[in-house]
């Protein structure tokens, strides 16, 4: 196969060079204090969300939560709220949080900085502490109990570095995924975060 006029011989074009690029290693955990104090625990005109209005579709709809404290949340990931300096609910949590502890499919839109990671990564989290399942198979294989696919790396970063504050101290590890970096890497992070641990949440690029 040829491509005329540029040059360029696809047949005999040779291989790009593999990926070798390895992330910076996490600088290690100081204090709770520092842990939680990074997280931004409100968006654009925080105080008027509740004005904000919300359209809500589909059969047999569940009632949004009022607070964090009414959400059937696990006491544990309600002191990881407190810590995270999350005041209220905003509209996107009260709605999705309930859907999604019942059960529910769910598609929802929002604006940029209105909590929407949190609204899906609390329920999961609070689920996967819930109904504890060893992710060991019989054949000595594991599997990941959540997986989150997120339109850009810098998507999965985010979801990541909250989902490590919300399963901190707890059986569940998280690791993210994605393109750009040297596959050996990402397979010996998956190995310590992923294959060894008995529980797991995987945020990646996709």
């Amino acid at each position: 196969m040829f491509i005329e006029n540029s040059g360029i011989n696809v047949a005999g074009a040779a291989k790009p060079a593999p990926v070798s690029y390895i992330p910076p290693e996490e600088e290690e955990e100081g204090d709770e204090s520092s842990i939680y104090k990074a997280t931004v625990s409100s968006g654009i005109h925080f105080s008027k969300f509740d004005d904000i209005p919300v359209r809500v579709t589909g059969e047999n709809k569940v009632e949004p939560m009022k607070s964090f404290a009414d959400s059937g949340l696990r006491p544990f990931l309600l002191e990881v709220v407190a810590k995270l300096n999350y005041l209220k609910p905003t509209p996107i949590q009260k709605y999705a949080i309930p859907i999604i502890m019942n059960g529910r499919d769910i598609m929802a839109c929002a604006q940029t900085g209105s909590g929407k990671t949190a609204a899906f990564l609390l329920p999961i989290v609070n689920n996967l502490l819930e109904h504890f399942e060893d992710s060991r198979g019989d054949g000595g294989g594991v599997h990941p109990q959540a997986v989150i696919l997120s339109p850009t790396r810098e998507l999965a970063i985010q979801t990541f570095n909250i989902a490590k504050k919300l399963v901190r101290n707890t059986a569940v590890t998280t690791c993210v995924a994605y393109g750009g970096v040297q596959v050996r890497y990402e397979i010996e992070q998956l190995k310590v975060r992923i294959f060894y641990p008995k529980k797991s949440l995987l945020p990646t690029f996709g």
